[in-house]
């Protein structure tokens, strides 16, 4: 709730270019990164493929 409230007096009492700046800014940081880890987990994935069935009883 109180996290909600301080977005909102956010929003209202700072310039909204600057909030969407900083939230485009900080959102392009990170796209890079994620997109690596992402990358790299998928390429583990098809990589160390488990060949055996689960249920080989």
């Amino acid at each position: 709730m109180a996290a909600a409230v301080g977005a909102g007096l956010l929003i209202n009492l700072l310039p909204t270019r600057w909030v969407a700046g900083t939230a485009a800014v900080v959102g392009a940081m990170l796209v890079r990164p994620v997109l690596l880890s992402l990358g790299v987990t998928k390429a583990m994935e098809l990589c160390c493929k488990n060949t055996y069935p689960k249920d080989h009883s």
